[in-house]
């Protein structure tokens, strides 16, 4: 049977959304030693980590609609080779300074890059494999945790940082030079308006469960930005290339759980469940770190239980307003963006002010705040009009919605 990577096209998309994912990641790699040689404190240096996110989250929906009438081929293959130049720019920067700004435009970049990427590939695919398409294409993203991070960490442990954004920037030309000769003319889908794709957030349901992506992605990043330094720290391990790819092996598989129990148990008790158990790792970081095996078993439960997570929050915010389908998937993604950016300033403050240990505490109470949020949105409150039991089974997928067709991710 044939699969979506059959056509090489599909491939090329994937292999663009892995350069997005890696060139998105790989800072909590190499943190340290771009601290190092650009004389700054690694708190201080998160804030590449924060300004991408916030660049990302903010750019996306404004950029989306500045470039709403650019063939979708040529935005795809501009937006390839800016993110190419953009690393290459990061890995010339002589100054901390100027490696935000070169950061700011990779964002910029990636925040076209990736919703683009998945409408061409819903466009090329027969409508029977356009979800397979959609799932190979998102695949990139997936093995950029897997992969790119850890991948990156070794170019930068044998050759240096430099050449980490270096093979970033190689990933992106290659697939922005393959697909300027295989991509063919793409409709240019309708133009939505601002109005329209912030709409749903007046419905107090809807804005109380992203708020839920918000304090989730803020828990996570406060302690994945600053991975490194807290590993080498507390396991007292140097290279820490081998802890991140397991903890992307265990991220993948929890990506995988996150879908089956949502179908199986339900999104509540699923994100229930992932929510619990990510406060408890967290707030239990400053004991399991300071052994190899305990903090190997603390970073596959992390991987495990919080990305089973985000598949089952798409899943129930789809439920909540499935005639807002693309439009609610997007809002989701912006906000997991800005709770990457609050969450990597945040861990900054704590590294600046507070041992690296609190980083773990800092991250669970964030998780308990996820987790109040998804409590709150069981009272009568916010389902006045619903049975507290089946809120979220049945939702359509999105398959023609204007906006899905549309870079705002």
């Amino acid at each position: 049977m044939k699969t979506p990577f059959h056509n090489p096209r599909i491939l090329f998309l994937a292999i663009a959304t892995f350069a997005v994912g890696t060139d998105a990641y790989v800072i909590a790699g190499i943190l340290p030693e771009i601290a190092h040689d650009l004389r700054v404190p690694v708190d201080q240096a998160g804030l590449m980590v924060t300004l991408f996110a916030l660049a990302y989250a903010v750019g996306s929906p404004l950029l989306a609609v500045l470039t709403a009438r650019v063939a979708r081929r040529w935005l795809l293959i501009a937006v390839l080779w800016g993110l190419g130049v953009a690393n290459i720019l990061s890995a010339l920067a002589p100054t901390f300074g100027w490696m935000l700004i070169t950061r700011v435009l990779a964002a910029g970049c990636a925040a076209l890059c990736s919703p683009t990427a998945l409408a061409i590939a819903a466009t090329l695919a027969p409508a029977q494999q356009r979800g397979k398409a959609l799932a190979s294409v998102n695949f990139g993203l997936t093995v950029a945790t897997v992969l790119g991070v850890p991948l990156g960490a070794v170019i930068s442990g044998h050759f240096g940082w430099v050449w980490t954004f270096g093979f970033v920037a190689a990933l992106a030309g290659a697939a922005a030079l393959t697909l300027t000769f295989s991509l063919p003319a793409i409709p240019t889908p309708p133009v939505a308006s601002l109005r329209a794709r912030f709409s749903p957030l007046g419905q107090k349901r809807i804005l109380l469960g992203l708020t839920l992506t918000f304090f989730w992605a803020v828990g996570v990043f406060t302690v994945y930005t600053y991975i490194t330094p807290l590993l080498r720290e507390n396991v007292h391990v140097n290279d820490v290339s081998g802890l991140l790819l397991i903890y992307g092996l265990a991220s993948m598989a929890g990506n995988g759980l996150g879908g089956y129990g949502a179908d199986r148990w339900g999104t509540f008790r699923s994100i229930l469940a992932s929510l619990i158990v990510l406060a408890v790792v967290f707030l239990t970081l400053p004991l399991t770190t300071h052994f190899l095996a305990s903090a190997l078993i603390a970073l596959v439960v992390w991987g495990i239980a919080g990305w089973s997570l985000y598949p089952a929050q798409q899943h129930r915010l789809l439920a909540l307003a499935p005639e807002h389908s693309s439009v609610i998937l997007a809002l989701n993604g912006s906000v997991l963006y800005l709770g990457i950016a609050v969450g990597s300033g945040l861990g900054g403050l704590v590294l600046a002010y507070a041992p690296i240990a609190t980083l773990g505490i800092t991250g669970g109470i964030a998780e308990l705040l996820a987790l109040g949020t998804l409590l709150l949105s069981t009272t009568r409150l916010f389902t006045p009009h619903a049975p507290r039991h089946k809120p979220e089974q049945e939702a359509p997928v999105p398959s023609k919605d204007p906006v899905m067709m549309e870079p705002f991710h």
